[in-house]
C-alpha cells in the first residue's frame, strides 16, 4: 500500500464531497423532468454494478461518476406523505433484494448501545425482509 494513498484521498476530500453535492444538486432539480418509473435501459445498465471491481485504488471521484451515470437514472422518487398519506420525515426503501437490505443497513458499531436487540434497526429490517420473501 502506498504511503501517500491516505493522505492524497484526505486532501481531495472537499472536492469529493463538492462534486457529490453538485450531483445530489442536479438530481433533485431533474426530478420534476423525470418520468415516474425509470426506463427499462436504466435498469439494464445496473448490471454493470455486478462486474469485478478494478484492481488497486480506484479515483473516489471516477466512482462517484459512474454511481452517477449508472444509478441516478435508473432511481425513482415519490412524495410518500403526498401520495401515501404518511407522516412527514418518514423515509421508503424500494429493495430488489430485500435479504441483503438488513447486512447494509446493520448498525454494529461497537459505541451503539443495543440494548434490545428486537428494537435494533437491522433486526426490523431483517423481520421486513423476511416478511416481503
Amino acid at each position: 500500500m502506498n504511503d501517500d494513498a491516505p493522505r492524497a484521498t484526505s486532501i481531495a476530500l472537499p472536492a469529493l464531497l463538492e462534486d457529490a453535492a453538485r450531483r445530489s444538486a442536479a438530481y433533485l432539480g431533474s426530478l420534476e423532468r423525470r418520468p415516474v418509473r425509470p426506463d427499462p435501459v436504466a435498469l439494464q445498465r445496473l448490471a454493470r454494478l455486478g462486474e469485478p471491481l478494478p484492481p488497486g485504488h480506484t479515483d473516489p471521484t471516477a466512482v462517484l461518476a459512474l454511481l452517477d451515470e449508472l444509478v441516478s437514472p435508473a432511481t425513482m422518487a415519490t412524495d410518500a406523505h403526498k401520495w401515501l398519506n404518511v407522516p412527514y420525515d418518514s423515509g421508503l426503501a424500494f429493495v430488489r433484494e430485500p435479504g441483503s437490505l438488513p447486512a447494509a443497513m446493520a448498525i454494529t458499531a461497537e459505541y451503539l448501545p443495543m440494548h434490545d436487540a428486537e428494537r435494533s434497526i437491522a433486526a426490523m429490517l431483517h423481520a421486513a425482509g423476511a416478511a416481503a420473501a
